[in-house]
């Protein structure tokens, strides 16, 4: 019955997403102020942002677009289909994200702005929601398009992070193994890891920087919090949540959250100890600032 209903409900929500993205670049500057409180997830990528923002999304409050990298990211996604001089996220973020800042022209943020208020126009919310862990690296550049832009940031423990992430990448690399050997990216599971792992600390480092920049938390307009704590008391959170975007918890629609549990048992399990070893250099200094 989940199933369905889940199935049901990303169509709906696939076909909002498909009709906007025509008519926002159809009608120019049409929907641009139909976008109202708008909330970005961000994060390090497998750090629960997917699973949170699932969630979010059966508030009847609330609608999502996720993660519309091709909205954000027009000519570099996705990376191992284009010729941009940058590396994969997944190496060098901040470089990645640079190449992306200089020819994310006006028409692209004014297009970008367009789309997500004609989303919300015809979803018919209060509160937008898009999420990429992409934008850990734009919240400058969200403040500059989004000026009433909030920020839900969701950390997950960093070893957790590598392994989920280097496993997703690592198939990628497989799949597309000439793109990212002609770009000198190939790379074995193991080197990965630890690629990812040391992602995983700039996107903290991103944000702790930008929090003291954009005076996120004197703002008021960003909430962090641990993917284990959400994990073991997810009404709560769930409830701080919706405090935080001034939303009714009753109009969530979920009755059932015994089924959200943290999968960090899974790198301990699959990991050989050198390995385990060589990510607690990279993770554990971090771990104890969160």
């Amino acid at each position: 019955m989940k199933n369905t209903r889940y199935i049901y409900q990303r169509t709906i929500i696939l076909g909002k997403m498909k009709l906007a993205g025509v008519l926002g670049k159809k009608f120019p500057g049409r929907f641009e102020k139909r976008i109202h409180n708008p909330l970005f997830i961000i994060g390090c990528g497998r750090s629960g942002t997917t699973m949170l923002t699932t969630l979010l999304r059966n508030h009847k409050d609330i609608c999502s677009f996720s993660e519309a990298n091709e909205i954000w990211d027009p000519e570099g996604y996705r990376w191992y289909n284009t010729n941009l001089d940058r590396p994969p996220i997944w190496f060098d973020p901040i470089t990645y994200t640079k190449v992306w800042r200089e020819y994310f022209n006006e028409k692209y943020k004014r297009q970008l702005k367009n789309v997500f208020g004609c989303y919300q126009f015809i979803s018919r919310k209060k509160v937008f929601i898009n999420k990429s862990p992409m934008n850990t690296f734009r919240i400058p550049d969200i403040l500059e398009i989004f000026p009433d832009a909030r920020f839900i940031h969701i950390i997950r423990d960093g070893r957790a992070v590598a392994f989920s992430w280097a496993k997703k990448e690592y198939a990628t690399i497989q799949k597309h193994a000439d793109a990212y050997r002609k770009r000198g990216y190939f790379c074995s599971f193991d080197e990965l890891i630890k690629l990812t792992a040391l992602s995983w600390v700039k996107h903290l480092e991103e944000v702790k920087k930008q929090k003291r920049k954009q005076k996120l938390i004197d703002r008021d307009i960003l909430l962090e919090f641990k993917y284990e704590d959400f994990c073991a008391k997810p009404n709560e959170y769930l409830d701080l949540i919706c405090r935080f975007l001034s939303l009714n918890i009753r109009r969530l629609g979920i009755d059932d959250l015994s089924y959200i549990d943290s999968k960090n048992y899974k790198w301990k399990e699959n990991l050989k100890e050198n390995t385990i070893n060589e990510l607690d250099k990279i993770v554990t200094p971090f771990l104890k600032e969160i």
